[in-house]
């Protein structure tokens, strides 16, 4: 949407002259992370239970998706005790401010769902390894959404990379929805506006959580997936320069 936006802004932009790159992925980070350990883990991976990790912005217009996967979590703990007792919920780097200020924007949301003893919100940003670090060795991973329609998670590419059980719970307009649907990948769950929330979290309850989706394979279509590595978002860079070249000397 930016150069909708754009040129709604300022009447002299052509909007028909903008190409949005998305940031690319690159699959050889994974082969660093691999290797990696931050200087001082947040997570205890080997301690018996199941992790599921975030790693990105949090904020307000993310209250929907949130509300959506705890109330789903609240009744999963009630259904199936025993199996929820080992589910662990980490969000890490969900704030910009450095320590020690800024708030927590996801514990609020968990407080209210009553399931704010089996989440953690790490606010603070951490190096960009750390966070591979911490998506590789989840149980799952929690791609969680804007209320805004046109907000497109740039983090989702590592997520998808890490190749752990993706949930992704997401506006029904945004475009991550679509993508996940061409590289049929994770499992999605779409929302809308506040009173469809308590449907979707059954959804999420029934697929997510009793159904065992936090369990079964990651699945990506490579094939699909090769226009987003960060090689192919290079080529499409250098066309963009060339073409500008071209346009000069006309």
């Amino acid at each position: 949407s930016y150069g909708a936006a754009l040129a709604r802004r300022y009447s002299w932009f052509d909007a028909d002259r903008v190409r949005v790159l998305p940031f690319g992925a690159a699959p050889a980070d994974f082969a660093v992370a691999d290797r990696h350990r931050p200087a001082a883990p947040l997570i205890d991976f080997d301690d018996g239970n199941l992790y599921h990790v975030y790693t990105g912005r949090g904020g307000p217009d993310m209250r929907e998706a949130l509300t959506v996967l705890f109330r789903a979590l609240r009744k999963y703990r009630t259904t199936h005790p025993a199996e929820a007792a080992r589910l662990r919920f980490h969000f890490i780097g969900t704030g910009y401010a450095p320590p020690p200020l800024g708030e927590d924007t996801v514990r609020p949301v968990a407080e209210a769902e009553g399931v704010a003893d089996m989440v953690r919100e790490h606010r603070y940003r951490v190096p960009y390894f750390d966070a591979l670090y911490y998506l590789r060795r989840a149980q799952a991973i929690m791609a969680i959404g804007s209320n805004d329609p046109s907000y497109s998670a740039s983090k989702i590419f590592p997520c998808l990379l890490a190749r752990r059980p993706l949930l992704l719970i997401f506006h029904e307009e945004s475009l991550v929805l679509k993508l996940a649907e061409q590289l049929g990948a994770g499992i999605p769950f779409a929302f809308s506006a506040a009173p469809n929330l308590d449907a979707v979290a059954e959804r999420v309850h029934a697929g997510w959580f009793a159904g065992g989706g936090y369990t079964r394979p990651a699945r990506l279509d490579e094939r699909a997936f090769a226009p987003h590595t960060a090689a192919a978002m290079t080529a499409a860079l250098a066309e963009v320069f060339e073409a500008a070249v071209a346009a000069t000397h006309c």
